[in-house]
This record gives structure tokens, C-alpha cells and sequence, in this order.
């Protein structure tokens, strides 16, 4: 085995932390890793995901799971190995103190680490609510934002601060693992090299970053302003009529991801406003003082999870942009359809097809006990 400490890595995401871009290095890399005696067990990303499901059962109270299921069968793989194994799934955030247990237990004698990645809380917020949006929900962002800040009587904030809250999140892990095993990776700030995350993430389990491709991975572009209302609104008029399959294939992968992400012309980011930066802002400053004193080995430097109190001073919330934008998001969305009906090729439309991506796919629904 080359060099690295040996032991099994579960990054737990949680979602929008990078964890996409994050997996689609590793995958792609997934031989040259396994040269320098770095396991990714299973076959693809999507084992990791159905691994996650798995463990994920015991949060539900249920008896047990099975060993030879899809958990059990990655764990084996990972005792087995020699060397350093790296599990990826942000699914893995939701897991309760039963299933955080139980996942240690599964690696028997390897020595287990936990990495989790934390972004601050002002691009947590609106990219949530985004993934939401194209996920069928029909919340405007204040209204979203209400929830959050009122957990104890919503579903929705509790359901969020079970995932995002970076301390509760090292506290659950630190209940099974020694402070020093639980990594906390911080997601650059604006502005930082684009694989500044990735070798952060990286070093934890690698002597050489650099060794590995990164340039042919891109983070994932978001929506704009414009083009998130026009998904919000189609989403209250289709009132969940629409079956959840072909939600997922035609709304959220043909409309928001091949055609309406990452444009120009989107109605600029969704931004939050002052209020709400606010009181984000002083959650952020209480985290960052309790992370310090965790005594979890952190990547990056804490002061990154701030949150600016200022935003743009022409902000515009996504429900008050301007109504021609909207509008051009729809005309984009019903070329996409009609060609897309016509049987003309995603290639050849205008847009690249997105990857497989399973990201916050079942994250709206927290069974986290």
C-alpha cells in the first residue's frame, strides 16, 4: 500500500456542501485511487447512495438490517481491504445516533473516520431552497425561510437543522469516534481555486492531492433568480399532480438542469435578505465558537462559515424579479419540451445532458429519530 492512513472514510455531505462535485472526482479517479490502495467500494455512486438508504432504516426504530444488504455489503468490502476505503453519500447526514452506531460496529477493527463537509449558511440557505424548488415544492423563499427559523413548531426546520446544523452533526459522531477522527472539511469562500475543496478533502486520506484529474469535473451550476420562480410557480399549478418519476425526468433533469441552469440571463442569484442574513449570521458566530472547542480536526479554516450581514444592494427576492425573465425562463422550458417530444437529442438542443445525480432526492422527508 502507498501512502495514507489506513481505515475507512464516510463523508456524510450533508447536501450542498460540495458533495456532487466531491463524488464525481472521486468516481472518475476511482482507478488511479485504487492504485495508490484507495478503495471506493461498490461499483458506482449509486451503490453509496443505496448503502445510505440502508442504514439509514435503523433511524425508522426497525429491528435491525440486513448484513447482506447494501451496507453490509460495502462494510465487508472495506474490512477486507488493506489500505484507506472512502464511502460518499449525503444521505449519510440524516443517520440518527442508532445508524452512526451501527456504522462503526459494520467496520469491526478498521479504524473509522467520519468526514463532513460545512459551507456557510447564506449559500446553504437559497441553494436548500433551490434544490427544493426543483424537487416540486412551491414554498417561496421567505416563506421557507420562515420555517427555518421557527423549528420547533416546523416540520421543515427541524427537518434542516437535522442535516445542516454542523455542531449537532460532530456532536452525533463524536458520541462513537474519538474528536481527532471526525474531519471537518469547510467549503471555500467565493473566489477560492475551483479543486481548492477537493484537495482539502482529500488530504485527509491522501499524501498527493494533485495527482488526480479534477480539471474535467465542474461544480454544478445553479439556478437563477428568474428561472427558480418559474419552476416554483409551475410547481403550484401542478399541485402534485404530476407523478414523481416523470417529475424527476422532465422538470428537474430536462427543464432545470439541461436547460435553465448556469444561464446568464437567469434574473441574477438568489440572495436572502437583511433579516434573515442576520440572524444567520449570529447562528454562524455561535457554531464557529462551539466547532473551536469540539476538538474535531478541521480543513480549512472556521472564520469561512461566517455569514455577511450585507447583501446586494439591489436585492430582489426570487417571487419580485422582473416578469420578463420569468417569462423567457418558460419560452426556454417549452422549446426544451417540444423538441424533446420531437425526439431531437439532448446534444444537439443547446445544452449539455446533466449526470446522474441523486442529490436531495430524499432529503425533504427527515426520519431521523
Amino acid at each position: 500500500m502507498k501512502g495514507g492512513p489506513t481505515g475507512a472514510f464516510i463523508h456524510i455531505g450533508p447536501p450542498k456542501t460540495g458533495t456532487t462535485y466531491l463524488q464525481d472526482i472521486l468516481w472518475s479517479n476511482e482507478k488511479p485511487l485504487r492504485r495508490q490502495g484507495v478503495l471506493l467500494p461498490g461499483k458506482a455512486k449509486r451503490e453509496h447512495f443505496r448503502a445510505a438508504k440502508d442504514v439509514r432504516r435503523l433511524n425508522r426504530r426497525k429491528k435491525g438490517i440486513d448484513l447482506g444488504g447494501p451496507w453490509g455489503t460495502l462494510a465487508a468490502q472495506m474490512r477486507s481491504w488493506p489500505g484507506r476505503s472512502v464511502v460518499s453519500s449525503e444521505w449519510l447526514a440524516v443517520c440518527g445516533e442508532a445508524a452512526v452506531a451501527h456504522i462503526v460496529t459494520s467496520l469491526g477493527e478498521v479504524p473509522t473516520h467520519v468526514v463532513i463537509t460545512a459551507r456557510d449558511l447564506g449559500r446553504v440557505v437559497p441553494a436548500v431552497w433551490q434544490e427544493r424548488v426543483k424537487n416540486g415544492s412551491g414554498r417561496t423563499l421567505p416563506d421557507f425561510v420562515a420555517g427555518l427559523a421557527d423549528p420547533e413548531h416546523s416540520d421543515l426546520g427541524r427537518t434542516f437543522w437535522n442535516v445542516h446544523d454542523s455542531r449537532a452533526l460532530v456532536r452525533r459522531w463524536c458520541t462513537v469516534l474519538p474528536p481527532e477522527r471526525v474531519h471537518l472539511v469547510i467549503v471555500p469562500t467565493a473566489g477560492a481555486a475551483p479543486d481548492e475543496l477537493w484537495h482539502r478533502f482529500a488530504g485527509i486520506f491522501l499524501e498527493d492531492t494533485t495527482a488526480y484529474d479534477t480539471a474535467s469535473v465542474a461544480a454544478n451550476p445553479g439556478l437563477g433568480a428568474a428561472d427558480a420562480e418559474f419552476l416554483r410557480r409551475v410547481n403550484v399549478e401542478m399541485d402534485g399532480r404530476l407523478d414523481k418519476s416523470v417529475h424527476a425526468s422532465t422538470v428537474k433533469n430536462l427543464l432545470a438542469k439541461q436547460t435553465l441552469a448556469g444561464r446568464n440571463d437567469a434574473g441574477g442569484r438568489i440572495e436572502l435578505d437583511a433579516g434573515t442574513r442576520s440572524w444567520l449570521s449570529e447562528r454562524a458566530d455561535e457554531t464557529i465558537d462551539e466547532l473551536r472547542s469540539s476538538g474535531c480536526h478541521v480543513v480549512g479554516d472556521l472564520d469561512e462559515l461566517r455569514v455577511p450581514v450585507d447583501g446586494p444592494a439591489d436585492l430582489l427576492t426570487p417571487e419580485a424579479t422582473d416578469p420578463v425573465a420569468v417569462a423567457r425562463a418558460g419560452v426556454l422550458a417549452v422549446r426544451e419540451l417540444l423538441l424533446a417530444a420531437q425526439g431531437v437529442p439532448s446534444s444537439k438542443r443547446g445544452r449539455a445532458p446533466a449526470g446522474d445525480d441523486l442529490e436531495d432526492e430524499d432529503l425533504a422527508e427527515s426520519d431521523h429519530g
